[in-house]
């Protein structure tokens, strides 16, 4: 019995001896199996996140080079190898032809001129073609974002990596153009057929029954003279290709990615002037303005015959005086008598 209570007392001792140092074993089994559970999470995280980083970036990024110069602009900075010495002065050289022949075509070609016809049919003299607004944006945008990929080609070696901004604006006035050809095509099929007036069909639209009045009324004139939509368009475009020229430059200076990124309130503004132009564009040319547009053909031509022009004559090229336009009170009147003072009944 006595040996029974000994063993007894014994086990009772081992136990409370061994029991914290259990206790403690289980909890530090415990902590070890959070630990693991918690490196176990975040190893699973960052799988994650590698696997869904790449296709963010790039469903987020314009192009992979786009984002990687938007990102590390320093890269477009770095010295160019050391025969980019030559290729920049040749792509200066370039760039001076360019600019020439660009300003050249500017002012003695039909690059920036309405398909103008005369009596015949034919094309008119350059200088006496008025000035078309869609070609004009289509230039000037065209010359502003090549000029700035040339130069900093030329300057640090490098392609830059066009941005969506760059893409909108050129392809924004390239869809102006195109447009705007349409409709003066439809202007010409429908305004430019014979009627009862007519023995035969001659062309009628305001663009070609008056010639070239100058470079800025040209752009801003439509068949009734200036008007506002075409001045807001002008003032717009202007005011943020000056903002992409200075802020390419500003840019460069603090070595940032050198093209601007228009914000989307700033593209509307020049979409909404482009849709404007061409929404009332479609209006020119009304059949109520035919009858006036006849009476200035008519005058013309009739100054044409009394003024011809001789081709060894120096002064040839100055143009014979123009007919009154019943619209503009300013215009010349000219010295001989206005046809358009004929018996309509009797032509009718």
């Amino acid at each position: 019995m006595r040996f029974n209570l000994l063993k007894l007392l014994a086990i009772c001792c081992l136990s409370a001896l061994f029991t914290p140092t259990l206790r403690a074993q289980d909890s530090l089994l415990k902590k070890i199996d959070s630990n693991v559970s918690r490196l176990g999470m975040t190893v699973d995280s960052l799988k994650d996140s590698l696997h869904t980083r790449p296709d963010t970036a790039i469903a987020n990024s314009f192009s992979a080079s786009h984002d990687d110069a938007l990102h590390h602009p320093e890269k477009l900075y770095l010295h160019p190898f050391p025969a980019h010495e030559v290729i920049s002065i040749v792509t200066f050289i370039f760039l001076g032809f360019f600019l020439y022949k660009f300003f050249q075509y500017f002012l003695t070609t039909g690059l920036s001129r309405d398909e103008s016809y005369d009596k015949n049919w034919t094309l008119k003299a350059v200088k006496d073609r008025t000035f078309s607004y869609g070609r004009v944006q289509l230039c000037f945008w065209t010359l502003i974002i090549l000029f700035c990929f040339i130069w900093f080609y030329a300057w640090y070696g490098v392609l830059l990596p066009l941005n969506s901004t760059v893409v909108l604006l050129l392809g924004s006035g390239l869809a102006v153009f195109i447009f705007g050809k349409t409709i003066d095509k439809n202007q010409i099929d429908k305004d430019n057929k014979k009627d009862k007036n007519d023995k035969e069909d001659r062309p009628l639209r305001h663009q070609d029954v008056e010639n070239s009045r100058g470079f800025l009324t040209d752009i801003l004139s439509d068949d009734t003279g200036i008007s506002i939509h075409r001045l807001q368009a002008v003032a717009f475009n202007v005011i943020f290709g000056i903002g992409f020229l200075g802020s390419f430059f500003s840019n460069i200076v603090d070595h940032k990615y050198p093209f601007i990124e228009f914000e989307s309130w700033q593209l509307s503004l020049l979409g909404i002037s482009a849709a404007g132009y061409l929404g009332l564009k479609t209006s020119e040319n009304d059949k109520s303005t035919k009858e006036d547009r006849k009476d200035i053909a008519d005058a013309q031509q009739a100054v044409d015959a009394a003024n011809p022009r001789d081709p060894n004559d120096p002064d040839a090229a100055k143009d014979p005086p123009r007919p009154q336009d019943p619209n503009n009170p300013n215009t010349p009147v000219a010295p001989v008598e206005q046809p358009a003072t004929r018996n309509r009944e009797g032509a009718e």
